[in-house]
């Protein structure tokens, strides 16, 4: 072999050579820039990707509404603000209690809770739509008292994740009224038998996730009424008694 052919030979092999770590060196450069940022890593086939929840607004409450929906209206025949007349209740009566409790409550509810309160009302709104006169009971059982209740968690639960929000996350608040009664208790003065109206209320006091819709307390306040100036005053003391015991909810617990 001449010199000339064996100088044209290292040559070729030398480009040969170039040409290959060329093409690596592009192959490579493809290979870096496919790869996603850190912050962006795609997990492995060993990894579960666990959805995050949102945490839920330390300074925030959604106000869902007074729901009447499952509410018993018992007794009360023969009484001035008495449940026989349904047509005056449903549903133009539960609307109008809705709106007082924004108009007289809503600000003492942000007070007393030391959060900001949304309202986000329309899907408790909705829901006292199916509330009508079968709920009125005139002639109470043993079992029509103020001490019982017809309304148990599961119903609760269930309520709760049919509301149709506008929030998608959030510690909310209803108040899911179970019943107003109207009884008499009979009484002895002197050589005479009297009979004492005895009315009251109980609501469920109801916080839950807006997320997960799950509840996070219910707590059933009953209590008595003395007075009111009207049918809607009457049977709104309940409403406003138990808003008065939201204070001891201002350290709740969310488990977030």
């Amino acid at each position: 072999m001449n010199l000339s052919r064996l100088k044209i030979e290292n040559r070729i092999k030398v480009s040969m050579k170039q040409r290959i770590a060329l093409i690596l060196a592009i192959l490579t450069a493809f290979q870096v820039f496919a790869l996603p940022p850190p912050h962006l890593a795609v997990p492995t086939g060993d990894e579960t990707t666990v959805p995050v929840k949102p945490p839920i607004p330390v300074k925030e409450v959604v106000w869902c509404g007074l729901d009447y929906s499952m509410v018993k209206m018992i007794g009360g025949e023969h009484f001035d603000y008495g449940f026989n007349v349904p047509d005056l209740i449903f549903p133009g009566m539960l609307d109008k209690w809705n709106q007082l409790f924004l108009d007289e409550q809503i600000d003492d509810v942000a007070i007393d809770l030391k959060r900001r309160v949304m309202i986000d009302t329309d899907g408790v709104k909705a829901n006292n739509q199916k509330a009508g006169t079968s709920q009125i009971i005139l002639q109470p059982s043993d079992k029509d008292t103020i001490e019982n209740t017809h309304i148990t968690p599961d119903l609760i639960a269930n309520e709760v994740k049919s509301y149709d929000l506008k929030h998608t996350n959030g510690l909310a608040l209803v108040f899911i009224v179970d019943r107003f009664v109207c009884s008499f208790k009979r009484s002895l003065m002197g050589n005479n038998v009297a009979y004492i109206r005895d009315s009251g209320g109980a609501v469920y006091v109801v916080f839950f996730d807006i997320a997960t819709r799950n509840v996070i307390s219910s707590k059933r306040e009953v209590n008595g009424i003395s007075s009111g100036s009207s049918f809607r005053n009457f049977w709104f003391g309940p409403i406003k008694d138990a808003a008065d015991t939201l204070r001891k909810y201002q350290n709740l617990k969310t488990d977030y």
